[in-house]
Parts: structure tokens; C-alpha cells; sequence
């Protein structure tokens, strides 16, 4: 029962790191974050081995901005090494679910592996399938993404950041995952009653199972 967060960042007055530490009530065991910058072609993340909250600073974010983060609440692959969210050379995945069978994915498709988590099939599926091209972000990542949910087996819900664009594509299955707009930016989470806590009593909208939703990136701005 992970938190998985995200957002495209449009103003100053952003409520990521509010988002980020209401998400904690599911997940206590490590928070971490990727943020791509907009002018950027470099991830930077950062981990804490402690809940959100007990976090002493986070790090600024500017309008364009891409993040995601992960509240984790630890099943497979015990220790920090394992904490969220797995980056790549392309992209940054977090997840919450469980994946059934991922050891003999991982070995049909020589997929690489450094962790001990589930959670780094779908990144890694998702580059093999999509031919691990410099040309990341492409219809043919989509269609790596379909792909991908059609061969896995568990439940999901993930956001994927695109270090080339910027763009973070949400998709779930059997997991909730939500995503809502304001003046300050487009925000992903995992409960209704996460987003009611910071946004207030106001519509959000749900990504359905099997569904894909990419908000694009504001690189460039």
C-alpha cells in the first residue's frame, strides 16, 4: 500500500510537498522523489529513510518542473537500496501494487536487473519492449506501455517520467490512482481522500484499470 505522487509544476505556489507528506499514511518505511528540472536533461532524486513528514527539507521546485515520489511501504526487497523511484537512463518509475511471476519475465526477456523489487519489471519491460531507442518518447513508447500491462501480472498503479520531454504517463489496474489540475499545477495520488486533504472538496479524476493518461511536460518553457 505504497503512495505514488507526481506533478507537472506551473506555479511557485505548487502544493507537491504538502501532496507528498499527506501521502505518508501509506507508506512510512522511505520516501523518495525524482525531479526533472524543465531546461534539464538530467534526473536528480532524492531518498530519506524515514516517513515524509520527519523529512528536514525539500528541495525547491520551479514552474515546468517534473516530479514524482513514492511514500513506500516496504514488502519485496527489504532496504533502502529498493526505495522508489527507479530511475534509468531514459526514465523514472514509482508503483504501488504487486506483481505475480516477475522472476521468469525478468529471465524470457534478459531484462537487466540491479534491485530486488517487482517494481523494476515494468520499467524495464517497458524500455526492452519499446527498443531502448534515444528517441524516448514516441508512439511506440505507448504502445511498450500496452504492451507491458498486457504481459504483467498483479496489480499497479505507476507513474513513468520521461527524462527527454518531461512527460509523466499514469496507468493502473486493480490499484487507485487519481489526478487533478489547478493555477499551480496537475497533480497524480493515490486516494480521493489524499487529494481532499490538500485540494479540498473538489472533483478529481480517476485513471480506470488498464488505463493510460500522459500529461506533457513543460520542458522548454
Amino acid at each position: 500500500m505504497c503512495g505514488v505522487t507526481g506533478a507537472i509544476i506551473k506555479s511557485k505556489d505548487h502544493k507537491y510537498w504538502e501532496l507528498l507528506k499527506t501521502s505518508e499514511i501509506r507508506g512510512q518505511d522511505g520516501t523518495g522523489v525524482t525531479v526533472l528540472e524543465h531546461q534539464d536533461n538530467e534526473f536528480t532524486s532524492y531518498r530519506w529513510d524515514c516517513k515524509a513528514t520527519q523529512v528536514g527539507s525539500f528541495p525547491q521546485l520551479r514552474r515546468g518542473d517534473s516530479v514524482i515520489g513514492q511514500n513506500r511501504l516496504a514488502i519485496f526487497g527489504q532496504g533502502h537500496k529498493n526505495d522508489q523511484p527507479i530511475v534509468t537512463e531514459h526514465s523514472a518509475l514509482v508503483h504501488n501494487g504487486n506483481l505475480y511471476d516477475f522472476e521468469p519475465v525478468f529471465k524470457q526477456y534478459s531484462l537487466k536487473r540491479e534491485l530486488q523489487v517487482d517494481s523494476e519489471l515494468i520499467v524495464r519491460l517497458i524500455e526492452n519492449l519499446n527498443g531502448d531507442i534515444p528517441e524516448y518518447w514516441t508512439e511506440g513508447m505507448h504502445a511498450a506501455i500496452w504492451h507491458t500491462m498486457g504481459i504483467i501480472k498483479g496489480n499497479y498503479a505507476c507513474l513513468l517520467l520521461s527524462k527527454q520531454t518531461g512527460n509523466i504517463d499514469a496507468f493502473a489496474y486493480f490499484k487507485p490512482l487519481f489526478h487533478y489540475e489547478d493555477e499551480t499545477g496537475i497533480y497524480f495520488f493515490s486516494t480521493e481522500r489524499i487529494g481532499q486533504k490538500v485540494f479540498g472538496n473538489v472533483k478529481f479524476t480517476q485513471i480506470q484499470n488498464k488505463e493510460m493518461v500522459c500529461v506533457p511536460g513543460m520542458k522548454g518553457l
